[in-house]
């Protein structure tokens, strides 16, 4: 039996299997895309983090060395176990807040001390004085870590120098 060509009729589109197939794939990428993203953006808290930190510890050992007196760097959270600096800190003149930090709301960012510091004392002469939450003065230094891994790591010296 010969069929007539010009009474087939073609057909144009896609199967649905096809487009299931693409359908998936795209999920896959943008699973992919979205678990990157996230990943960049809890990177770039942390590092933020660590540079108000940064910056506040040196304010802080600036102005012991411009005033002459001691100003000390503390945790706003309370001091039971290890203090969880990602909640603020505030720097202290003698009993007087000198500048206060409240956490970042929604960062995910932890702080974490290699020896439970809660308290950086800066000096008139610059170095530091780190007090543990035993309220035990160690005369170490300290590694602080923001956020996961040791990309966002900062070492400080007693002599107050930060690396």
């Amino acid at each position: 039996m010969l069929i007539n060509s010009q009474n087939t009729k073609h057909q144009s589109g896609f199967t649905l299997i096809e487009l299931l197939t693409v359908v998936a794939v795209i999920a896959v990428m943008l699973t992919l895309a979205v678990v990157s993203f996230t990943s960049a953006i809890e990177k770039s808290a942390a590092e933020t983090f660590r540079e108000k930190f940064r910056h506040d510890l040196s304010f802080a050992r600036s102005e012991a060395i411009s005033t002459g007196k001691t100003i000390k760097m503390m945790s706003l959270s309370p001091v039971l176990g290890n203090p969880q600096w990602e909640l603020g800190w505030k720097l202290d003149n003698n009993g007087t807040q000198i500048k206060v930090h409240k956490g970042d709301d929604g960062a995910k960012t932890t702080i974490t001390s290699s020896n439970g510091i809660k308290e950086f004392a800066f000096s008139p002469s610059g170095s530091i004085t780190l007090k543990d939450t035993s309220d035990a003065t160690t005369a170490t230094s300290t590694t602080i870590t923001f956020g996961t891994g040791t990309d966002h790591q900062m070492t400080i010296s007693t002599s107050g120098l930060i690396e």
